[in-house]
């Protein structure tokens, strides 16, 4: 089941973020994303996977227009009360996307890959969806980091599928320009190691990909 889908989930998930933790983390994560973020554009972009806003909210912040979409309910009626401009929420599947082939130009999803049942299905609806030179960015997590050896111990992460840098490759091996970066680098006690001279001996929780149709 996806655990999204509860209203107990949906009610706390924001909490996280006001935490000192959370803060930190959710800094390092916005800084990937915002380095693969390419000029605000005019069009309207699109955003799966969007639960609470949270992401809607700075994708807003940067200019842009979004149509944000999850199949939550209770995650959809917490974004909506926020009132987050420039961004239209609406319930809708990643996997059978109900807008026409080539209609963004930037496709944006931060952390969903990991809960839907099939993968190849979503990025193929992704690149259907996409405008021809469109951009599609991901956040995702890193089975190889601290957080994925550690993710069964989670009633989130517990049925998640977590990547592997070899594995998001490989999903993304028929598009053009191919590009990553990593962040919220772990130790063996959850110490935040960004900014340390200890990185170089873990990968990052946090994996951030821009790819090209």
């Amino acid at each position: 089941m996806n655990v999204f889908l509860k209203e107990e989930i949906a009610a706390n998930y924001d909490s996280y973020y006001h935490t000192p933790v959370g803060k930190e983390i959710d800094r390092l994560e916005k800084e990937a994303i915002g380095s693969l973020l390419p000029a605000t554009s005019q069009e309207q972009i699109l955003e799966l996977g969007c639960g609470t806003g949270h992401w809607s909210e700075f994708l807003s912040s940067k200019g842009f227009q979004v149509i944000a979409l999850d199949i939550s309910d209770a995650m959809l009626t917490k974004a909506k009360m926020k009132g987050i401009k420039n961004v239209e929420f609406r319930k809708a599947d990643a996997a059978a996307l109900p807008f026409h082939d080539e209609s963004f130009g930037l496709v944006i999803s931060i952390t969903m890959l990991e809960f839907v049942d099939d993968p190849e299905k979503v990025v193929k609806e992704i690149y259907r969806v996409l405008k021809t030179g469109g951009i599609f960015i991901a956040g995702c997590l890193n089975q190889n980091s601290q957080l994925g050896k550690t993710k069964n111990a989670d009633d989130t992460f517990r049925n998640a599928h977590f990547f592997t840098k070899t594995e998001l490759t490989a999903l993304f091996k028929d598009w053009e320009h191919f590009e990553l970066t990593e962040s919220v680098y772990l130790s063996p006690n959850f110490e935040i190691l960004d900014g340390t001279t200890t990185t170089s001996n873990v990968e990052g929780a946090f994996l951030g990909i821009k790819v090209q149709k």
